[in-house]
């Protein structure tokens, strides 16, 4: 992924992240300085030639600190190449299993795209070890157990699809090959460790396939949303009519943690995968909101083109990509949508009303599979994290909707 600055977006005349963050290194050196002249001046150790030689001394000690190992000659071969008494093993790597119903990675791409919902997502960036003790918990200390918290930030489609992808005329035709690069975005966490008994031979690292543990979080998660802006009408989707719910995440590059022992992920250049042609849209858009679209970014066909796949589905996979305006406002359509839901309940009187469900899993991408590692979780859950989400069905009971049609 690059990280070069294409265009700057930011017009405001505030100082950057850049010069706030100087200026405080430079200041922070500056007293580090001081405060170390007035320690050797306190102690009786003059600014002398005796300061020079323990000057000379210090450096010395330092450069003694550095690795010891003869430098790697420059070369272009396709390898990892390390100096002699240095070697590697590969941890965890693109499509790695983590769930023990889940076969090895055929990297052909054959295996199904549902699948990578249990498998290692594609370009590992950042990540970081929280050590966990006997009991199963977070332990700052511990050092032979823990669970790695690792980024997906995007990828490379040659090495997930049997020919790459599959665009025709600017146009993705293979929704199941857009499904497998929204699983192999996102996050991963998985459980390590150097235990004879469990992972190998002692003292090797490697990472516990079947832990209950293990997780992915991908760009189909579902994801609720809490706060002040929870339910609020700017959040309203086909996915989340009601505006609590969200899916997953994309792009995710930097990383940090919390005291408190949890993990935070950072997107980066999301704005990327959204289509927006902007010579069509911007004269849709009022000054306010074509501001807005310039300063992320969001113009362009979208990095994978997600949004061009067709048809659609009820809750807007593949279309909530699109970041154009393609007809009335949000708040119009539902508005419209509210009005014919109330003409529909006023001529509804004479027909039976039923609700029904059926679990779409979000990480297996099954419909009520028996195979589906999640069948077994409680009703409630399933509702909760089912991509479909219960709906009404209405059963005629009396043939009397035409004739209040015409009324």
């Amino acid at each position: 992924m690059r990280h070069d600055l294409i265009e700057e977006h930011n017009t405001s005349s505030n100082p950057t992240f850049d010069c706030i963050l100087s200026a405080r290194l430079s200041r922070r050196g500056m007293l580090g300085g001081a405060a170390s002249a007035a320690a050797l001046t306190a102690i009786g150790v003059g600014m002398t030639a005796d300061a020079g030689a323990a000057d000379g001394a210090a450096r010395a000690a330092k450069r003694s600190l550095g690795l010891n190992f003869n430098p790697v000659a420059k070369g272009l071969e396709d390898a990892v190449i390390l100096p002699p008494g240095y070697s590697y093993k590969v941890l965890y790597a693109l499509g790695d299993p983590i769930h023990a119903r889940i076969s090895d990675y055929a990297n052909d791409g054959s295996d199904e795209y549902w699948t990578f919902a249990y498998r290692s997502g594609d370009h590992h960036d950042g990540m970081h070890f929280f050590g966990m003790g006997g009991n199963g918990r977070w332990d700052r200390n511990a050092a032979s157990r823990g669970l790695l918290c690792l980024n997906h930030e995007a990828i490379t489609p040659a090495y997930l699809h049997p020919a790459g992808q599959t665009i025709v005329n600017g146009v993705r035709t293979v929704p199941e090959e857009v499904k497998r690069e929204f699983y192999v975005h996102g996050v991963s966490i998985i459980e390590l460790g150097r235990r004879a008994s469990k992972f190998g031979r002692a003292g090797e690292w490697a990472y516990d396939r079947s832990s209950r543990f293990n997780q992915r979080i991908h760009t189909l998660s579902p994801m609720k949303i809490t706060g002040p802006a929870s339910r609020s009408r700017y959040l309203v989707t086909r996915f989340s009519p009601e505006g609590n719910m969200t899916r997953g995440t994309v792009n995710n590059c930097a990383n940090g943690h919390t005291p408190w022992g949890t993990y935070l992920t950072c997107e980066e250049n999301f704005a990327g995968y959204f289509r927006r042609i902007a010579a069509v849209d911007n004269p849709r858009r009022t000054a306010k909101e074509v501001a807005a679209f310039a300063r992320y970014g969001v113009a362009g066909t979208g990095r994978e083109l997600w949004a061009t796949v067709t048809p659609d589905t009820p809750d807007n996979l593949f279309g909530r990509w699109n970041a154009e305006k393609l007809g009335v406002s949000a708040e119009e359509a539902y508005a419209e949508l509210e009005a014919v839901q109330t003409k529909v309940r006023r001529l509804v009187s004479s027909v039976e009303v039923r609700e029904r469900f059926v679990y779409h899993c979000p990480y297996c991408g099954g419909i009520e599979s028996p195979t589906c590692a999640y069948m077994d979780h409680p009703l409630e859950w399933k509702i909760e994290h089912s991509l479909k989400k219960p709906w009404k069905e209405y059963v005629t009971v009396e043939k009397t909707i035409e004739t209040d049609l015409r009324t």
